[in-house]
């Protein structure tokens, strides 16, 4: 084959994997995907956001890797952009490099023929479209493993019997550095690192194996020296990069795992903060001590290490399982799925190539070319990196993305190799790969029960009505439960979600019913109804400063107090405090925190109402109660700053003002107590 031929047909194929891009991505920029990022996708855009706006990391050691968020922070600082948009169009430009990557690896190994019939499959497969399109760090991860792989097959003497020179070390140190890099964004390819390591020194593989190995280990430790001081710093742990490894191990390994990401009832949500928060509270009060987040990783990892023996061979059932998700056609999400995605982005479902099709043809594909032994050593390792992934943890699409990376070149060697098979005929070894293609095939398409259900988009419109519900956006969030509930009837999350939708636009007839179908009680009996305007006449009675026929007026509706609900305790306080009746505010503010005990809010004003009674320990100890209900809550950290300051805590003070800096506040009012906190530390500090 020409040069020019060679890449007359990759110029076509790289137009196709182009094409296919822009399609998605002109329907996915017209949806509510990028709108309105859910779970990981809102944790690593919030935190990228924060780092190039100097707010820095989230308080705490890493739950997720922070390679990710960093890169788009620098995106961001570059451009002087951060869109979304912005993101998924240069995903694309990345996975524009993986594809001239993995091309020119496989040229070199396995021949021009077959490095273009890769390249056409890469650009007809749906789920590497999908993630192009995703906040999600499975494109950057691709990119950085195949130059990883590209470095390491072209650039060393481990898979080649050619001479390298001298400085061969120094590429080992690039391959560290990158594949550093990649665990930053998520840690499985340091399994690879050490199977690697080990393959070198097991069979002999290198010239100068021991320089070689340390600079490689030492460039891994290097990429991740900055997250280790950190997370040192900031929990006293050594946590390498993210600390929910034990969890995670968990979630796929306890008594009752299902194989793939579970939602337990203790994590009341899902985000990263919320998750990582629901464990830590969990491990403390399973164990009646105070806990880290590191600490909880840990002892939800001796859990599971219990169950496991307690039970080994369902374990080995469980893992059995896992192998077979991971086989699966189906992509198994654990944040915002394929199957959700298409429904917004109909192009997905219009590119023919899923895993169900080319793995099967990968394995057969695996057998003819066996006799090529250690030329494969990269891939294969690399490979069983991302299977024991899947197998370690638990089973998902985003976990077995990587795989493609060998897969689609033995997809593309079998393709061809059958054409020279047939001119051969060779029909025993033909019968074979096909045999082992049809059964491959078989095991990933087989009619399931279970994986629909699991890959139905449910979750995706229940998690995009919540975020709606959040932002205020009440009418989508309407619209986004009621797509959930058309998937399933009968789930009460997106039942209360529309409920709540729907009292908050007022609806309080249609949110009552939905609330009774849900099998829950209302937020009161209030909103719609004549107590409605019981508040309005309070709130007049206030205006005009007739607060004690306001309060009575509260005693004469509601004689007994445990008929008051929420909305009523919060409108007594705040006319007890106007009135200087600060210790009755106080509890009446606390009342309200029974009712509502998740809300920092009522916390804060409690510890408010009891500073004007002079009881400085006991508005600390709100203040500091309600911070760590919510770390991100500024007012509670402005108040025990202020008071810090009059107590003469001025380390306190300043560690509050420090904490302050790295939220990201929106309200005037609140920024301009941050300011005045700021100038007044600068004058105690210019004093002494």
């Amino acid at each position: 084959m020409t040069d020019k031929r060679f890449y007359s047909i990759l110029g076509a194929a790289i137009l196709v994997f182009l094409a296919a891009r822009v399609l998605y991505l002109s329907q996915l920029f017209d949806s509510p995907v990028l709108e309105l990022l859910v779970l990981d996708s809102d944790w690593y855009y919030r935190w990228a956001v924060s780092l190039a706006g100097g707010y820095g990391h989230p308080p705490g050691p890493f739950w997720l890797g922070p390679g990710y968020p960093i890169a788009l922070a620098g995106l961001f600082k570059i451009t002087g952009s951060s869109t979304p948009e912005l993101i998924v169009i240069t995903q694309v430009v990345l996975s524009l490099g993986t594809l001239i990557l993995l091309v020119l690896t496989v040229r070199s190994l396995l021949g021009r023929t077959v490095a273009l019939v890769t390249a056409v499959i890469a650009s007809l497969y749906a789920p590497w479209v999908y993630y192009d399109g995703m906040i999600l760090s499975a494109s950057w991860i691709l990119f950085l493993n195949s130059l990883l792989l590209y470095l390491v097959i072209e650039h060393t003497s481990l898979v080649s019997e050619k001479p390298h020179d001298g400085r061969e070390w120094l590429v080992w140190g690039i391959v560290g550095l990158v594949c550093g890099a990649s665990a930053l964004a998520r840690p499985s390819i340091l399994i690879f690192a050490v199977l690697l390591v080990a393959a070198v020194f097991v069979w002999r593989l290198l010239p100068g194996r021991v320089l070689k190995m340390s600079v490689f280990v030492a460039a891994i430790i290097l990429a991740h020296l900055p997250i280790l001081v950190r997370n040192w710093q900031v929990d006293g742990s050594l946590a390498f990069s993210a600390s929910s490894g034990g969890i995670n191990f968990f979630i796929g390994n306890r008594a009752g795992a299902s194989g793939k990401y579970d939602e337990l009832d203790f994590v009341q949500s899902f985000d990263a903060w919320r998750e990582a928060e629901g464990y830590r509270r969990e491990a403390e009060a399973r164990t009646g001590r105070l806990m880290s987040i590191t600490d909880a990783s840990s002892y939800w990892a001796g859990e599971a290490t219990r169950d496991i023996f307690a039970d080994p061979w369902g374990w080995i059932g469980l893992l059995g399982k896992k192998l077979w998700f991971t086989f699966r056609n189906e992509e198994i999400a654990n944040n915002f799925s394929f199957e959700g995605t298409a429904g917004f982005a109909p192009t997905l479902h219009r590119i023919p190539l899923r895993w169900g099709l080319v793995w099967p043809l990968a394995a057969a594909g695996l057998l003819l070319i066996w006799p090529l032994g250690r030329k494969l050593l990269p891939w294969r390792l690399h490979n069983a990196a991302y299977l024991l992934t899947c197998i370690i943890f638990f089973s998902s699409s985003e976990y077995r993305f990587p795989l493609i990376l060998f897969a689609f070149p033995l997809a593309a060697y079998f393709l061809v190799e059958l054409w020279k098979l047939l001119e051969r005929r060779t029909w025993g070894i033909l019968a074979l790969t096909c045999s082992i293609y049809v059964v491959g095939l078989g095991i990933a398409n087989w009619p399931s029960r279970e994986l629909p259900l699991i890959t139905r988009p449910l979750m995706d419109y229940r998690n995009l009505g919540s975020v709606a519900n959040l932002r205020g956006m009440y009418p989508e969030a309407v619209a986004h439960y009621a797509h959930a509930l058309a998937v399933d009837d009968s789930d009460q999350i997106s039942r209360v979600g529309l409920a709540d939708a729907l009292w908050a636009l007022g609806n309080f007839d249609e949110a009552r019913e939905e609330y009774e179908r849900a099998g829950v009680l209302a937020p009161d009996e209030i909103s719609g109804q004549p107590t409605e305007a019981f508040l309005k006449e309070i709130g007049t009675l206030a205006t005009a400063g007739e607060l004690d026929s306001a309060l009575l007026r509260f005693d004469e509706s509601f004689p007994r107090a445990e008929s008051a609900p929420l909305e009523i305790w919060v409108a007594r306080a705040k006319v007890e405090a106007r009135a200087h009746r600060y210790l009755e505010a106080y509890h009446s503010m606390l009342r309200a925190h029974r009712l509502d005990p998740v809300s920092p809010e009522w916390l804060y004003f409690a510890a408010e109402y009891i500073l004007e009674t002079d009881d400085a320990i006991s508005a600390d100890s709100l203040y500091a109660e309600a911070i760590r209900r919510y770390p991100a809550f500024a007012p509670a950290r402005i108040g025990r700053a202020f008071l810090a300051v009059e107590t003469g805590n001025i380390q306190q003070a300043d560690y509050e003002l420090g904490q302050l800096r790295k939220i990201r506040i929106q309200e005037d009012s609140v920024l301009a107590k941050v300011d005045s906190l700021e100038r007044l530390l600068g004058v105690i500090y210019d004093r002494r």
